[in-house]
């Protein structure tokens, strides 16, 4: 994850610091929210991001929320919504051993972990370090667990989740990132290695892509967990989540 960190100009520092000013003094909802998404121990809802991404790009220009997750190393919001989907998807799987790996600074596993789902997350911690995650890069931290479950967090390869699904003790692995780029690089390794494939969004229904992928879909216990209908600017808070199911 640290992987993904672009060194911030002192002009563009300054108009970030500018834009906390403002929200802190004039938009003071958004800075609640704000603050919620940057520590460790708060968790926005879906709405409340969504009301803080509007306002700022309206306020200040498109992607400064983007702007402000990096300078908080975050490569993704995590809300409420994203925590509770995470998390139903995971006891549906029953894994026996789950880690995290790019967790970063391992937000979704604090709260997962708090939601009773047992995680451990670990990061190459390169770039962020933080108490709440041990210091292992992925190869690492699938040779000291050996994890039948393992959640990855923006990956910044794709060959990373590669290597994972071809790790002997993974049967499931579940992407929060966009999709897409693993379909189009990496459709012949998902073919070989998954038995079945989700993309599921917050409040939406799965877009079931095995016709494309010509995979023999087993549906149980996935397509059940999402519903409600389309909504828009879903990718601007946190893209797809991918799950995918090794064949035995």
């Amino acid at each position: 994850m640290g992987l993904y960190i672009k060194e911030i100009s002192k002009s563009a520092a300054n108009r970030l610091n500018y834009v906390e000013r403002t929200m802190r003094s004039e938009l003071k909802e958004c800075f609640e929210t704000y603050d919620k998404i940057r520590r460790i121990d708060k968790l926005p809802t879906l709405s409340e991001c969504r009301v803080l991404i509007n306002t700022v790009d309206w306020r200040f220009g498109p992607s400064t929320y983007a702007s402000l997750l990096l300078k908080n190393d975050y490569f993704q919001i995590v809300h409420h919504n994203l925590v509770r989907d995470v998390a139903r998807l995971i006891k549906a799987i029953e894994p026996e051993n789950s880690v995290e790996i790019a967790a970063g600074k391992g937000k979704i596993s604090y709260w997962l972990n708090k939601r009773g789902v047992p995680i451990l997350a670990t990061d190459s911690g390169e770039t962020i370090k933080s108490k709440w995650v041990e210091r292992l890069n992925h190869k690492q931290a699938l040779k000291k667990y050996n994890p039948d479950f393992v959640l990855v967090s923006s990956p910044p390869t794709m060959q990373m989740v590669v290597d994972i699904m071809r790790h002997e003790s993974v049967k499931h692995v579940i992407v929060l990132k966009k999709a897409a780029d693993l379909l189009v690089n990496y459709k012949r390794e998902l073919k070989r290695f998954a038995q079945s494939v989700d993309v599921l969004r917050i409040n939406t229904y799965p877009s079931v892509i095995d016709s494309l992928m010509g995979i023999d879909k087993d549906k149980k216990g996935m397509n059940i967990l999402i519903k409600g209908g389309k909504e828009r600017g879903l990718n601007n808070l946190y893209k797809s989540i991918l799950v995918t199911t090794k064949r035995k």
